[in-house]
């Protein structure tokens, strides 16, 4: 057994908690009955295998009580059993006459309450989980912030019953950067979009530069640390039948010769076809206009990927899974810097091999690539406009 799973199967780490300090009941009373069975249904369902379960006890006003338990979906059910075990006890102890309470852990969440949970977003709390603050600020944030929206969207449109995502993102030669969120499968896309988008935007307000960092909200939480604090094993997505994970260096290798080649084999085959046509003084036959605007119009649509912000929907869909988002952006990034249009601007391979080995280098935005000028004024549509702190390690990105 690993260390990480040796933790993980551990006595669950206290977070906080919140008493509502407005609305009592009275000891021996049939509120308290209900109390009593809710919290003891809660633990009796507590190895399900989603690690959620919500239930109401009681027939009516003012004596139905509403609870629900979630447990952070690496955990193993006998983890999540004793974090709910530990929960139903150690919340009695901290609010013991309150309606509303709800308390939070590392590994697992509780609340109850005698009303119906309408709101996802309050209470909530933040905090740095480390004094340490890391060097460089702009490029760690814009790290943080890219993989954190990246990971909002995976777990809301999560196709299992778990609203969970997570991701191992290299910083540094020396740092990496493990993020994670989630939210209770009972929300919508929507709702769950909305009680991350919460958590991640105040993000920089508790913890900007800090090595670590957490929020906690009813439904949805947020964590970010320079270590490993969750099963990366366990949580890693399915994939496909047949699938096999590709190692981040592979990524690497892949992308940039691709992204290179493709662009240089396009210039290569425009400058080969315009020097044909002129020694046999032909005219381009509509086809030909056609197959080249059809040419025009690819390039055209990958470059505007990357101006728009999307530059993984040039990646085949079935590696989705299988890669680190912010290597290949970065590869992407360098390829485009290879296929500038002014020869000036291109960096040279020594470079190229530095940005590969060293995420301290930051990266210029590139410029417009070669022959897209001609395919503007041939197709006649403008790119959207890319806002001056996108995809550069200088933006903190929030």
């Amino acid at each position: 057994m690993n260390l990480l799973n040796h933790t993980t199967e551990s006595a669950p780490t206290y977070a906080s908690h919140s008493c509502s300090n407005s609305s009592f009941f009275t000891p021996n009373s049939t509120y308290q009955a209900n109390l009593d069975l809710l919290l003891s249904a809660l633990s009796s369902n507590s190895t399900n295998q989603d690690g959620f379960f919500k239930t109401q006890v009681g027939q009516n006003q003012p004596n139905i009580v509403t609870g629900l338990f979630l447990c952070r979906a690496d955990l193993t059910p006998t983890a999540c059993k004793d974090c709910i075990s530990v929960a139903t006890k150690d919340i009695q102890k901290r609010c013991p006459l309150d309606k509303v309470v709800l308390i939070w852990y590392d590994e697992c969440t509780l609340r109850y309450s005698n009303e119906t949970f309408l709101n996802n977003l309050v209470p909530y709390v933040n905090f740095f989980t480390t004094n340490q603050s890391v060097v460089e600020l702009d490029q760690f944030n814009g790290l943080l912030a890219s993989t954190m929206k990246s990971l909002a969207q995976r777990a809301a449109n999560s196709q299992s019953n778990k609203k969970f995502a997570t991701a191992v993102d290299k910083f540094t030669s020396s740092l990496t950067l493990y993020s994670l969120v989630q939210c209770t499968p009972e929300l919508s896309v929507s709702e769950c979009l909305t009680c991350l988008d919460s958590a991640i935007a105040s993000l920089p307000t508790c913890c900007n530069g800090k090595q670590g960092g957490k929020v906690l909200l009813p439904s949805s939480n947020v964590r970010y640390e320079l270590y490993p604090f969750f099963n990366s094993t366990a949580s890693s997505p399915a994939l496909p039948p047949g699938g096999k994970k590709l190692s981040s260096i592979t990524i690497v290798a892949i992308v940039i010769p691709i992204a290179v080649s493709v662009v240089l084999l396009f210039i290569g085959c425009c400058f080969f076809c315009r020097r044909a046509r002129k020694k046999y003084n032909t005219l381009p036959d509509e086809n030909d206009e056609l197959d080249e605007l059809h040419i025009y119009n690819e390039f055209l649509q990958a470059w505007k990927q990357w101006r728009n912000g999307t530059p993984l929907e040039l990646l085949d869909p079935s590696l989705r899974n299988s890669y680190s988002r912010n290597e290949v952006i970065r590869c992407i990034h360098m390829g485009l810097l290879c296929v500038q249009e002014n020869p000036a601007n291109r960096p040279t391979m020594a470079t190229i091999a530095l940005m590969l080995n060293s995420y301290s280098v930051t990266l210029p935005l590139p410029q417009q690539p070669a022959f897209l000028h001609r395919s503007r004024a041939k197709l006649n549509k403008p790119i959207t406009e890319l806002e001056s702190d996108q995809h550069t390690s200088q933006s903190n990105g929030w």
